[in-house]
């Protein structure tokens, strides 16, 4: 605390200087006197103007959203269902289906709190992820950065791997590690007390991610 304290007072400081300084180069005079040695470049400004707004534009765009690609390397058809939790909804179709050797894409926006859940043959679920399945989990731009993890504390049903720029996470059985994925029934999220919690998360700052099934 002291030395953020510190930081700040030098700052302070340093601002008081460059108002100082700016209040002098601003001067009436100073300004008339500068305006006729260096009369201003318009075109050059109106240039600057726009490639600014293209480019703030630009990340704008880059930022808003997020493609999450479903891909189904199992030799069966999966059903998926996308889920909000909180943030910003996701408004697309809720049910995603994905032929055997196929995939889709889905488009969720900045700040969605969510995951993408397996829906078995015998329909569980099926309704808002509430039930015994495998669950991909997502928190978008939380802190500037993504995070994401597999969950299999309601049940195992699938294998699945996440995977970004920034690396991935993969399960493919019950017992898979638990820096991979939460175990079933491991409702403490510590590998069942031999772990530090929450070691099965991981944190991106790429915008875009692909699940695979059957990795």
């Amino acid at each position: 605390m002291r030395l953020d304290r510190l930081k700040h007072d030098f700052q302070r400081s340093n601002s008081y200087k460059n108002r100082r300084q700016q209040s002098s180069i601003h001067h009436p005079l100073n300004l008339f006197i500068s305006y006729f040695n260096n009369p201003p470049n318009y075109s050059s400004m109106r240039f600057s103007i726009a490639a600014t707004i293209s480019t703030l534009a630009f990340l704008v765009g880059v930022q808003a959203s997020h493609t999450i690609t479903l891909r189904n390397n199992c030799g069966w058809g999966v059903g998926l269902r996308i889920d909000n939790w909180s943030g910003s909804p996701y408004t697309g179709n809720a049910r995603v289906d994905v032929g055997a050797g196929s995939s889709k894409s889905v488009v969720v926006p900045d700040g969605w709190d969510g995951r993408v859940c397996d829906v078995t043959g015998s329909g569980a679920c099926a309704n808002n992820c509430y039930g015994a399945c495998s669950l991909a989990e997502f928190n978008m731009n939380s802190g500037g950065l993504n995070w994401y993890d597999i969950s299999n504390i309601l049940s195992y049903t699938v294998p699945q791997q996440i995977s970004s720029s920034c690396g991935s996470v993969t399960c493919t059985s019950a017992g898979c590690p638990c820096d991979q994925a939460y175990r079933p029934g491991d409702t403490s999220g510590t590998c069942g007390g031999t772990g530090p919690v929450d070691q099965a998360v991981r944190a991106c700052g790429s915008n875009d991610f692909t699940i695979t099934y059957c990795p």
